[in-house]
């Protein structure tokens, strides 16, 4: 990925210890959420979330948008 200018350390994208709900943690921070389960998020768009072994972790995700209020 850096010969594409990718420079990214992915590994300060991780973090140990406790996880908070992200839809519960940012309005608790004054942000304006919503989610949806990915296949809702296809279907509004006229799509099928594919079922194959790659994509199944995202059938159980949520798509959030958060705005700062």
């Amino acid at each position: 990925m850096a010969k594409h200018g990718f420079d990214v350390d992915l590994s300060q994208l991780f973090y140990e210890g406790e996880r908070n709900p992200v839809v519960e943690y940012l309005t608790g921070h004054g942000w304006q959420v919503s989610a949806r389960p990915r296949p809702e998020v296809w279907a509004r768009y006229g799509k099928e979330l594919p079922d194959t072994d790659e994509l199944a972790p995202l059938r159980n995700s949520l798509a959030v948008i958060a705005t700062r209020k």
